[in-house]
């Protein structure tokens, strides 16, 4: 799509066809004009042969929108999904020698998530978890000389997944309750009916999933918790580590993560906070990577220059982002958090 100007940020929405309510998917920001759909944004994923239409409305930096959908503006397109063969997601052993080993492990997923779809390090949290596990599953097609299929989750401790050897074709399933903060390195090994050892890259290109046991919510309130601990600490670094790299603002200093970095240098050597806090957070998780938060920010502070002390109370709301396994403020939607503050005239001696 192109670029409106004066847009900040789109809202983009995909339906299938009809255009209603009821058939919306996807309904969601994005930053750019570019989007690559991914299933987990969204209500469902794209159907095999299913027609559908998407349309785009552009907000300013302040939340407002600047563009319009007319009746019968979007654009429509239809979806032919590439046909999944079973060569590509299987890992078979075969042999040529007297004692026949014929088996494949294929379809490898981690909680209803294929495999080979994972980068090279992902994260995982709470709300992530079915029923409070992580589970791994695969099929298994047999017909000879497999004895045993061990799994590790730490790459050395392996433990042995149980399956039925008179059973041609079946899912194998190995779970666990991660109870605390964790990283994992998948690994698995067979052994045939000649006690032949044999490893395959099962998992692609995944090298480690780290587990954070916490919601999206409680994370989000940690940047909030963070937020207000820089400012009492003067601590600028920490303040940045809750700023995305692609963060915008419309106030003067503060339009941009380079300009919010510097300007929040000054704000530390002018002013001293006395204390600053939270109230009534509410979260709403939007998507897998897209989060809002509306909150009451409370800083009292003085300057540095004179003894002139700033009250100061908000309604205010941010638009976040989650990269890496982390969430990131995106957007001060209210502009009232990042901003400049004067210390203004010092009052008279008598």
């Amino acid at each position: 799509m192109e670029k409106v100007d004066g847009a900040a940020y789109y809202t983009l929405f995909i339906s299938k066809l009809p255009l209603s309510k009821t058939n919306v998917i996807y309904a969601n920001t994005v930053d750019g004009t570019k989007y690559r759909f991914s299933e987990f944004d969204a209500v469902e994923g794209l159907i095999d042969g299913q027609d559908y239409c998407w349309f785009v409305i552009g907000h300013n930096s302040s939340g407002e929108i600047i563009t319009a959908k007319k009746s019968g503006d979007y654009s429509v397109f239809a979806v032919e999904l590439p046909a999944i063969t079973e060569e590509a997601e299987t890992i078979s052993i075969t042999s040529s020698s007297q004692n026949l080993v014929d088996y494949s492990i294929s379809n490898l997923k981690i909680n209803n998530k294929m495999a080979e779809s994972f980068e090279k390090n992902e994260v995982l949290n709470k709300g992530n978890l079915i029923n409070g596990e992580i589970i791994i599953t695969a099929k298994l097609s047999l017909k000879s000389g497999l004895s045993n299929i061990f799994i590790t989750k730490d790459g050395s401790d392996y433990e042995e997944i149980i399956f039925d050897k008179n059973i041609s074709e079946q899912e194998i399933r190995y779970s666990w309750k991660p109870l605390s903060d964790a990283d994992y390195r998948f690994k698995i090994y067979t052994i045939d009916s000649s006690n032949n050892k044999s490893e395959a890259e099962y998992f692609g290109q995944l090298e480690k999933l780290t587990y954070k046991n916490i919601t999206d919510e409680q994370m989000i309130e940690q940047v909030l918790e963070k937020l207000c601990e820089a400012y009492k600490n003067g601590d600028r670094d920490l303040l940045i580590e809750c700023i995305s790299t692609d963060f915008l603002g419309q106030n003067d200093n503060y339009k941009d993560y380079d300009e919010l970095k510097r300007a929040i240098k000054d704000v530390f050597n002018t002013t001293w906070t006395l204390s600053c806090s939270y109230d009534n957070a509410k979260v709403t998780i939007n998507s897998k990577t897209k989060a809002n938060a509306t909150f009451q920010f409370k800083r009292k502070f003085k300057f540095t220059s004179i003894e002139n002390v700033r009250d100061l109370q908000y309604d205010a709301e941010f638009d976040l982002i989650c990269s890496s396994g982390d969430w990131k403020i995106y957007l001060d939607k209210k502009n009232n958090i990042f901003r400049n503050f004067r210390a203004g005239a010092p009052l008279p001696p008598f």
